[in-house]
């Protein structure tokens, strides 16, 4: 009996090892493509522009706009939400390492299979609506907190 008992535990460890491991191994990685920013200063306005790739051959054109608020310039203002297909885009920006160090991120959100992905860009690298090279790319992750989206 003690020897079943530790037989089914061993094996009920390895096929748990087994599960994470290929969890692991299937990590799906998802692509903003040709991602520009435009700011327009007049309205206030910066308008990204890029192709979501979630890898499986269609490309889902997106176009997400921050506005000014809170006394400060649309680029560094929060944005969305914004819906392109089944996605769901917020951005924020962070300046918390300096100005120099500044920089935006955009959640993309698979709100029919509950996956995100995160996509940073160096304010740097947006400025002036040059085309951000190379693409950026990210690990989805399970999301759960579906009190924020």
């Amino acid at each position: 009996m003690h020897l079943t008992k530790t037989l089914m535990a061993a094996l009920t460890a390895s096929l748990s090892a087994s599960a994470a491991a290929v969890s692991a191994q299937a990590d799906e990685t998802w692509t903003l493509n040709k991602v520009t920013r435009k700011c327009v200063k007049e309205s206030n306005t910066c308008t990204w522009t890029f192709e979501i790739d979630n890898g499986s051959g269609i490309k889902t054109p997106c176009e997400h706009v921050t506005k000014a608020q809170g006394g400060r310039p649309a680029w560094q203002s929060h944005g969305g939400p914004t819906f392109c297909g089944v996605y769901r885009l917020e951005s924020s920006w962070d300046s918390s390492h300096g100005v120099d160090s500044a920089f935006s991120v955009i959640g993309v959100l698979d709100q029919s299979r509950m996956v995100i992905g995160y996509f940073g860009y160096a304010d740097a690298e947006v400025t002036d609506g040059r085309v951000v090279q190379p693409n950026h790319a990210s690990v989805i992750k399970p999301f759960d907190q579906k009190a924020i989206f």
